[in-house]
């Protein structure tokens, strides 16, 4: 291995080209096995919950109560409003161990339901809202670039 070609490239023989990075379009497969996975890890942090703080992607820990919110994405964005209005589920029993047992049961029923696609219409709903967001974003950023700047000259400064 040459020892100048390995620290030019950061310790790599493989030369890098800087590019912009391919687009990979979401599906709602992928977005229900991704949402899978995440209901999958909270649940095991569930059970492994003994009081506490509780950070997990889909539940944590309130004042007195488990919150579990069904969600996609690293900031668990809610799918769906429940029929009260609210966007997650509190678990308010009067030990940790039933509100323990509650977000299980909540967590559970939810891996149930995406297992068998009782989610995909929540989940292409939230795609085409982050596709018509991306979409009204970029048109505000060309928008902003079309625009000319106003000269303004000599004489309209003076008066």
């Amino acid at each position: 291995m040459d020892i100048k070609l390995a620290t030019q490239n950061h310790g790599s023989n493989q030369v890098y080209i800087k590019g912009p990075q391919e687009y990979e379009p979401r599906t709602v497969e992928g977005m229900r096995e991704t949402t899978l996975q995440r209901a999958k890890q909270t649940l095991k942090h569930l059970k492994a919950y003994e009081g506490g703080t509780l950070t997990s992607p889909m539940a944590k820990s309130g004042l007195n109560c488990i919150k579990v919110k069904i969600g996609y994405g690293k900031r668990n964005a809610a799918l769906f409003d429940y029929d009260d209005g609210a966007n997650e589920r509190r678990c308010n029993a009067d030990t940790v161990k039933e509100r323990r047992y509650e977000a299980i049961e909540i967590i559970k029923n939810s891996i149930d339901s995406i297992k068998q696609g009782g989610m995909d219409e929540y989940l292409a709903a939230f795609l085409v809202t982050r596709r018509t967001r991306s979409k009204n974003g970029t048109n505000a950023v060309s928008q902003k670039t079309k625009k000319t700047p106003h000269l303004v000259s000599e004489a309209e400064k003076a008066a």
